[in-house]
């Protein structure tokens, strides 16, 4: 029938999709967003050492982030909400919905009582790779709806960023 060729094709491109996770890259994300290794940002070779929303790493892993998604050919949107807080949003306008969304979405910033050693690999360093991987990886396809790879920043002082998007 036409619905089992239909659900048969989807499963098949869920498979492909699933084929296309590369752990490798998952984790070059989140050693690089953590400091553990450099990173390349705007041509320099620099760390980011700490994401803390006052530390100047934290204003790297935007460039970081922003770079990705130009990286991916994905497009993308930064809400500046002041006090150099800015949540980055990527999308992939969906082709019969575009106004409904699904959103995929983490934290980039992290938290420590020692502000410039906020690393940060889990859960925010690792929501992050998440979503850039599912953007790198969905960049390729077409979808019926829109969707988003939302990156919020200062959620570990207050859910600011994503309550900022909501507002919005």
């Amino acid at each position: 029938t036409v619905s089992s060729t239909v659900l048969m094709y989807k499963t098949n491109d869920l498979k492909a999709i699933i084929n296309k996770v590369n752990i490798d890259s998952a984790l070059t994300y989140v050693r690089q967003l953590s400091g553990e290794t450099n990173v390349v940002i705007d041509g320099q070779t620099q760390k980011i050492a700490s994401r803390f929303h006052s530390n100047q790493g934290n204003t790297l892993a935007e460039k970081y982030i922003q770079q990705k998604f130009k990286d991916f050919n994905v497009p993308f949107f930064v809400q500046d909400y002041g006090n150099n807080a800015k949540n980055i949003i990527g999308y992939k306008k969906g082709t019969k919905y575009p106004g409904w969304k699904f959103i995929i979405c983490a934290h980039f910033d992290s938290y420590s009582s020692n502000q410039s050693d906020a690393p940060g690999a889990d859960d925010n360093a690792s929501g992050v790779a998440t979503v850039l991987e599912a953007a790198r990886i969905l960049s390729e396809y077409n979808t019926e709806y829109t969707i988003e790879f939302a990156l919020w920043d200062e959620e570990e002082i207050g859910l600011k960023g994503s309550a900022y998007y909501a507002q919005n």
